[in-house]
């Protein structure tokens, strides 16, 4: 446990931030995944085939009924499931044993957004930065360098994810840091972002990179198009 202060007159003393879609763009990375579990089958239109059919399933599934659920199961083991579904109606070769750690790894590889370098060296002396992050150990590992977090709570770890109704992923931030809620900010890119966060009384902070419409009922404190907007929210 630890104090989450650094003696600024900030709005917050804790800033959250997701990973994926956030700091980083898995996007970067499809050709990689699919030319690797398509091989000599690979074409763009292909990649492209797949990766939506593979959305489609984590929409349908992940984000509307595993994340929520307070049975936790490992991405490893949601995705496997979608690997094996689309392995197996669309007769590809490819072990979904093998594609699941494939699709995994590349996660490491994911370019940063242009935005993120400044606002850490931004704010780095001002508040303490966690990641709270829907992820296994295996998507994560190669980029926890990348960045200076204070700490990192992802969901294999604490065994929930971020939409779990209990909000034991955001619980476990509030009682590593002994911190009121409302002195917390999380920053993400998807509904499992806000929800949680304001399921467990803390600020959310919508990243809409890509001018979307939201569509959630639980909205979110703040809706920003770049990181750099939130360093004026909160000073």
């Amino acid at each position: 446990m630890k104090s989450a202060k650094r003696g600024t007159d900030m709005k917050y003393d804790l800033i959250c931030i997701d990973m994926f879609q956030t700091l980083v763009d898995i996007n970067t990375r499809t050709k990689s995944v699919w030319m690797r579990i398509l091989g000599e089958d690979y074409t763009p239109d292909k990649g492209a085939f797949y990766k939506n059919q593979l959305i489609t399933r984590a929409v349908n599934g992940f984000f509307t009924v595993d994340s929520y659920s307070s049975q936790f199961v490992t991405l490893r083991t949601v995705f496997l499931k979608y690997f094996t579904e689309i392995m197996t109606e669309f007769e590809l070769k490819t072990d979904p044993e093998v594609a699941v750690d494939i699709f995994l790894e590349e996660h490491n590889y994911c370019d940063s957004y242009e935005d993120v370098h400044a606002f850490f060296n931004r704010l780095k002396d001002r508040v303490r930065i966690c990641l709270v992050s829907d992820a296994d150990h295996s998507m994560v590992h190669g980029l926890l360098d990348r960045f200076e977090f204070d700490h990192v709570f992802i969901s294999e770890a604490v065994g929930a994810y971020k939409n779990d109704p209990e909000c034991r992923m955001f619980n476990s931030v509030l009682a590593y840091y002994q911190i009121d809620p409302k002195k917390v900010l999380h920053i993400g890119d998807s509904s499992a972002d806000i929800s949680g966060a304001s399921r467990a009384g803390i600020a959310s902070c919508w990243i809409n990179r890509t001018a979307e419409t939201w569509k959630h009922p639980i909205k979110p404190t703040y809706t920003v198009k770049s990181l750099l907007e939130v360093i004026d929210l909160i000073d």
